[in-house]
């Protein structure tokens, strides 16, 4: 296991919580009451905002022989978080299970998001309040997504689309439109 590399120009809040086996690059900004888990990689010039929980281990309940439910899977995967990203206050962000959840460059994600294990985000995507990224599910570049929708898992939402407010999206939406409802 790797100590924790945290760049020294790195700003950490009150009661902030940074496990073993994170990496964070330079000019990061993490909130108060924050909780980092092992095989986190932030990089340079992202904010994360007070109460977020990075890298936890995601939903991934079992059933045992008897159909009776089991302990969640331990994920192996990680949580990297690309430059100029901002994570708004409460945000959860799961750690992949084998894979890393992956959020790209210059994404924007708003309070009260979680996003599930295996996910993806591109570059220069938009996240509002309350959306639930489900496990696997992918939103490619340039995008926004509306407040309180939540993406099913292995959904993939293709580059520069707008989600309208609380949709639910079950398949894949076409590139270059807008979407709401249940599309």
């Amino acid at each position: 296991i790797v100590k924790k590399k945290v760049h020294p120009s790195v700003k950490i809040g009150l009661n902030t919580v940074i496990y073993d086996n994170v990496i964070i690059r330079k000019n990061v900004k993490i909130g108060n009451n924050v909780t980092i888990y092992e095989g986190t990689k932030i990089n340079e010039n992202t904010i994360i905002n007070d109460g977020c929980v990075i890298g936890t281990n995601g939903f991934a309940p079992t059933h045992d022989n008897k159909k009776k439910l089991s302990t969640t899977l331990t994920s192996t995967g990680g949580t990297s978080i690309g430059k100029n990203v901002i994570v708004g206050p409460l945000t959860n962000i799961d750690k992949g299970t084998i894979d890393d959840t992956v959020i790209l460059d210059n994404v924007h994600i708003d309070s009260m998001v979680m996003i599930g294990h295996n996910c993806k985000v591109e570059k220069n995507t938009i996240i509002t309040t309350g959306v639930v990224l489900c496990g696997g599910s992918k939103i490619m570049s340039n995008c926004w997504i509306g407040a309180n929708s939540t993406i099913k898992e292995r959904v993939k939402i293709n580059k520069n689309n707008l989600i309208g407010i609380s949709s639910v999206v079950l398949k894949d939406p076409k590139s270059d439109g807008i979407y709401a409802g249940n599309p």
